[in-house]
C-alpha cells in the first residue's frame, strides 16, 4: 500500500466534485456526515474504494488523477470534453 496516504488532486474541478460523490457513495457509512458530496481531503487509498463512477454530461476535459482509482469496475464519460 505504498503511498495510499498520499493526497491526490485532480486537476479538473467537475472531475473533482464526481469523484467526491463515488467517494460518498462508495462508503456511506463512512462520509454519513458529509451528504452526497464527501467534503475532506482525498488520499489514494480512498479512491481504492471507488469500483463505479458516473460522469456523464459533466462538462470534464482532463482525467489527471484518475489513475488513482485501481478498482475501477465501471466508468461513464460520455459527453464530456
Amino acid at each position: 500500500m505504498q503511498g495510499a496516504c498520499q493526497p491526490v488532486s485532480f486537476a479538473d474541478p467537475n472531475l473533482e466534485v464526481a469523484i467526491r460523490k463515488a467517494i460518498a457513495s462508495a462508503k456511506p457509512h463512512l462520509y454519513a456526515d458529509y451528504g452526497d458530496t464527501y467534503q475532506g481531503d482525498i488520499y489514494a487509498y480512498m479512491l481504492d474504494e471507488v469500483t463505479e463512477l458516473y460522469a456523464g454530461r459533466q462538462n470534464i476535459a482532463d482525467l489527471s488523477g484518475l489513475e488513482y482509482c485501481t478498482h475501477l469496475r465501471s466508468l461513464q464519460l460520455d459527453f464530456n470534453n
